[in-house]
């Protein structure tokens, strides 16, 4: 019984490492086809990383017409989500050459490179940064989004100790949370 707990637990330890950072984007007024154009730049970038197993995942998301994502903050118009299968796969992306990794992709010039890099945040307002920790996910491992799909996100944010007792627990007296830490 334990082997069998052990292989059907695997894939949640696995999805418990994940790390994914989320851009919420705000355009400046008007620069929606610059910012797609700058987007598409970045696309052939990211699909290399995916590719030498150095990302786990890229995708970008148009915003629907809505409430912002906390009460003082402007709504985004994108969301861009980068997944990493750890932490050390997020740390390593830190330092990567994406100059390089832009003249492989593209056929240009490191000057040409660099310079598109560098106007990468022109057509951006803002750009509000959340790193995610992934403990669970509804969708399929093998989730391949495709335009023109529409999704609801759902961000919860701790806001205090939750105790979580199984029976096995209580009947030890014992209190188990839902990160997984034995709390006594």
């Amino acid at each position: 019984m334990k082997k069998l707990l052990l292989i059907l637990f695997i894939p949640f330890i696995v999805n418990a490492q994940q790390i994914s950072v989320m851009d919420a984007v705000v355009l400046k007024e008007g620069s929606d086809a610059d910012y797609l154009e700058i987007e598409e730049f970045w696309s052939k970038i990211h699909a290399d990383l995916i590719s030498q197993g150095k990302k786990m995942q890229w995708s970008i998301w148009k915003t629907l017409p809505g409430d912002p994502l906390t009460e003082d903050s402007k709504p985004a118009d994108y969301m861009i989500f980068n997944s990493y299968e750890s932490q050390e796969q997020y740390d390593a992306s830190q330092e990567l050459d994406y100059v390089a990794i832009a003249q492989k992709v593209h056929g240009i010039s490191k000057k040409k490179a660099q310079k598109m890099i560098d106007s990468s945040i022109d057509p951006r307002e803002a750009t509000r940064s959340y790193t995610l920790s992934i403990q669970a996910q509804a969708a399929a491992a093998d989730f391949n989004p495709t335009p023109g799909l529409v999704c609801s996100i759902s961000l919860m944010q701790e806001k205090n100790d939750c105790l979580l007792y199984t029976s096995d627990a209580a009947d030890e007296g014992l209190g188990v949370d839902l990160g997984g830490r034995r709390i006594i």
